[in-house]
């Protein structure tokens, strides 16, 4: 399915082709876990109860394949959430 919207992307010959295409790209690339995620911040102290499951998540010993996999997913959304280059002094 990537592979496909890629190729879409690249056969592109207009820009309103191209931009349909880059949009399917964008859609197509992101992890459905991704999306459920980002629904906890819509809910009240949902930031905070994912910030703490990542704490929580960084405690457990061992390699537990999901515990990695859910950590990975919760840093790279609470990252592009608290950017560095988005806070305010």
């Amino acid at each position: 399915m990537l592979d496909t919207a890629a190729q879409n992307l690249l056969s592109s010959d207009d820009l309103t082709a191209r931009r349909a295409a880059f949009s399917h790209l964008c859609r197509t690339s992101v992890v459905p876990r991704m999306g459920l995620l980002r629904q906890f911040s819509t809910l009240p102290n949902g930031v905070n109860f994912l910030v703490g499951t990542r704490a929580d998540l960084r405690e457990i010993k061992g390699n537990i394949q999901f515990s990695l996999a859910l950590a990975a997913y919760l840093k790279e959304l609470l990252s592009s959430w608290f950017d560095f280059g988005l806070l305010n002094y």
